[in-house]
This record gives structure tokens, sequence and C-alpha cells, in this order.
């Protein structure tokens, strides 16, 4: 159970399964939500679930439940849940303290939750988007050196990271894996200057 101050609770129903989450546990889910008296999550980590769509909104007495597969422990996935939850809840409750109430026909319905669930999904691709970039963006910059001075500055001074040097032509490793590496290339690369 999820619980925040100033939001609703939240019954969480987590499902590491290897086939679909069977209806039972769908069922069993909604007379828990409606027992609690509380919206739901119900995550699936690696498979679908019966009868429910990915991203799937239902409304069980008053409570809004939320269906997502696949989920595969990512934190955005969840985190974008939550806010699904909370924001379809609150819109819920606003139009119950409404004194004229107008009804929406299903097919209007329907059309939101597909908008719904595009929004949801261009949001989980830019994000998904911008952690690449920064692990991209990451591993650029850690490879920026000035070998030449490192070297230098190592001969001169106590230094935590000990270089690597190639005896063939000199190249500067920064790991025994680093120049291991090189050095393949390097002698590949050396046989043909020699066989030419």
């Amino acid at each position: 159970m999820l619980e925040r101050r100033g939001k609703n609770k939240i019954l969480i129903e987590n499902k590491n399964w290897d086939t679909n989450v069977l209806r039972d546990e769908v069922e069993k889910f909604m007379r828990d939500t409606a027992t609690q008296n509380c919206c739901g999550l119900f995550l699936s980590q690696h498979t679908g679930i019966a009868n429910k769509e990915n991203f799937e909104i239902n409304i069980h007495e008053g409570n809004v439940l939320l269906y997502v597969h696949h989920v595969n422990n990512d934190a955005d996935t969840i985190k974008v849940s939550i806010d699904i939850l909370d924001h379809f809840k609150e819109q819920l409750d606003e139009i119950g303290t409404d004194k004229e109430l107008e009804t929406m026909p299903k097919e209007v319905l329907d059309k939101i939750n597909e908008e719904y669930n595009a929004i949801k999904t261009k949001k989980l691709a830019m994000m998904k988007h911008v952690k690449d970039f920064q692990t991209s963006m990451t591993k650029e910059i850690d490879s920026i050196e000035i070998p030449t001075l490192k070297m230098y500055l190592s001969s001169r001074y106590a230094s935590a990271n000990t270089l690597f040097t190639c005896e063939n032509c000199n190249y500067v490793g920064s790991s025994k894996q680093s120049l291991s590496a090189h050095k393949r290339f390097c002698k590949k690369s050396l046989n043909n200057t020699v066989d030419s």
C-alpha cells in the first residue's frame, strides 16, 4: 500500500511471473481495492495481464485502477503510472463534487484513454532518450584525456592512476585491459607493415 500525505492511497500489486497474469489475480486485485476503498496499480514485471491492455485504466467503485505490462523494474515506468493514477483520481473526484454531472459517451472516454496512452508512450520514449543521451555524454566526457600531460605529470608526481605504455608505438592506456586491446590491433598493424 502506497500512502502519501495529501494524496490518495494506492494498492500496488506486483507480479514477477514468467507467464501472463491470470484473470483470477485481476479479480482478486479488484476485490482488494474495493475492500480497501483505494486506487490500484497492477504491475506485471515480465509478462502481460489477462484481458487487460498495457496501461489500461478502469474505474471500479469510484477508484481508478491501472494495469501495466512488462515493467521490468523500470522506476520511470512506475513513476509515470503513479502520476497517471493521481491525475485520473483527482479528475474523478472533481467530477464527483460537481452538482451537475455530465455523462460522457463511452466512445469519447475510449478516445481520451487512447490519447492519454499515446502521451504516456511518448513521455516514456523521451525519458529513455534522455537517459541514453546522458549515458552517451558521460562516456564521451570520461574519454577526454591528455595522455602526454598525464604521462609527464605521473613521472613527476605520485598519481593514483598508473599508465600502461605500448612498447611498439608508445600508446598510453589507462588500464591493462585497454593496453591489451590496443596491442591486439597494434600487432596486426605491425605485421601488415612488416609483410608489405
